[in-house]
């Protein structure tokens, strides 16, 4: 079981993150929302001088363990997970998505960055995906993703590029305005983990 810090802990936890709590017992559950789904977040205090942070995917759990007294040191943690998460969730799926598709990308890496969801390079078609992409729904990454992958082929935003885009997501419109408005609602989160990196 894992054990819970005072209230005052929890609601500071809750803060940085900008989701209301939900109130179990003594204690605090945060909301995290990844893939578009809300994880709850438990935190475990240890007299340690590190931190770490893991999720449980099945049980939609994110366990942040260790020196976790201060919003800083867990907004690191959520951020180094997320850039874990990142590759093991998002690799896989642009790769599919090249295969399907008939794209050949190059190297690809992951970052937390603030001004933008992707890159893509002329020098080898290395793609550069940015690790929040954790934290929007599922049909927005893969907009993202073939929004990058179609770089690859047109390097710029021309009608070309779009009409390849709507080749291959025919709703990249409506997806895109979505991307927007969670954006705008999710600022301050992206803010401050990237701060904190």
């Amino acid at each position: 079981m894992v054990s819970r810090l005072s209230s005052r802990l929890s609601i500071s936890a809750c803060l940085f993150f900008g989701i209301s709590s939900r109130r179990h017992g003594k204690g605090h559950d945060q909301g995290f929302l990844a893939l578009g789904w809300t994880f709850t977040i438990h935190y475990e205090w240890r007299p340690v001088p590190w931190i770490g942070a893991r999720c449980d995917a099945d049980e939609k759990i994110i366990f942040v363990t260790g020196a976790c007294l201060t919003p800083e040191a867990v907004y690191r943690a959520i951020g180094e997970m997320l850039k874990r998460l990142a590759a093991e969730f998002i690799f896989p799926n642009l790769q599919r998505l090249a295969r399907d598709f008939d794209f050949q990308p190059g190297k690809l890496s992951i970052r937390l960055q603030k001004g933008r969801w992707g890159s893509c390079s002329s020098r080898g078609g290395a793609i550069s995906l940015n690790a929040f992409l954790m934290m929007m729904p599922e049909d927005i990454v893969e907009y993202i993703l073939i929004h990058e992958l179609c770089h690859l082929k047109e390097m710029n935003h021309s009608p070309a590029f779009w009409k390849q885009v709507s080749e291959y997501c025919p709703d990249w419109k409506k997806r895109r305005g979505k991307l927007r408005k969670l954006e705008k609602e999710r600022h301050f989160v992206f803010e401050q983990i990237h701060q904190n990196q």
